[in-house]
């Protein structure tokens, strides 16, 4: 979905013209640094949420506050993720 070297990966989940969700990762040199952000969009098409919601309407807002704490948690653990290994091989010997 776009692709611009060397800052900005992203992609669409399903139909890039209708997705589920994209992810987008973006890098920003900061102070002879990188710093990477990570986002998510949910929609436009219709997803697993969109069917459990219809499954118990009643409880939309108990299902998406779940959804969104789980993405988060996601978010957070792959950021964690992307910088341990970073920081690792900056100090692994050549």
């Amino acid at each position: 979905m776009e692709y611009e070297v060397p800052r900005v990966f992203a992609w669409a989940v399903e139909d890039p013209e209708h997705p589920t969700a994209i992810w987008r990762f973006t890098l920003h040199p900061q102070d002879g640094r990188t710093r990477l952000n990570q986002w998510t969009q949910i929609g436009s098409a219709r997803s697993g949420l969109s069917l459990a919601i219809d499954h118990v309407p009643e409880k939309e807002q108990k299902i998406v506050s779940v959804r969104m704490r789980e993405f988060e948690n996601g978010i957070i653990a792959t950021l964690a993720a992307i910088k341990q290994r970073t920081e690792s091989a900056e100090r692994a010997p050549a």
